[in-house]
């Protein structure tokens, strides 16, 4: 069998040396990375949002109220959007802590710069979500039409 030898660093080393240390270096690189995946996934918040219903009486208030997974405490916030369009003066940034798993929220119409009314005509998307994350999140469609009527 004939020997190679290869420089490195200003020494020869053996070819299957080499190949014993680039295999031992690669493995400790796989390693690592694995390790360092593992802990970012075990960082990643863990939970889920629902919202439950939304009740609006008009000229008073919305009603908003739903369960979650997340500790007592987590702080959810909110935006709401008409026809696809942010409405600015929805009170999103509003800690509402989740409390025994469950959380509500009720925003006064006419009071503060909200409108009196709601446009019975557009179509609602309320997003809930973890405040200071983006990992946890809800997204819930309504409107104030309510169910087709029967023709008699």
């Amino acid at each position: 069998m004939k020997t190679i030898l290869w420089g490195f660093g200003g020494k020869f080393m053996n070819r299957q040396l080499l190949l014993s240390c680039s295999l031992i270096l690669l493995a400790s690189l796989l390693v690592s990375c694995g390790a360092r995946l593992e802990s970012q996934e075990g960082s990643v918040p863990q939970g889920s949002i629902t919202v439950e219903g939304v009740q609006v009486t008009a000229g008073e208030q919305i009603a908003v109220q739903g369960q979650s997974t997340l500790p007592d405490g987590t702080c959810l916030g909110s935006e709401l959007r008409a026809d696809g369009e942010l409405q600015t003066w929805w009170p999103g940034d509003t800690c509402v802590a989740v409390e025994g798993g469950a959380w509500q929220m009720v925003v006064s119409l006419g009071a503060s710069g909200i409108p009196a009314q709601l446009d019975p005509s557009a179509e609602y998307v309320l997003r809930v979500f973890q405040q200071n994350s983006t990992d946890v999140v809800t997204v819930f469609a309504f409107d104030l039409a309510g169910p087709p009527t029967p023709n008699p």
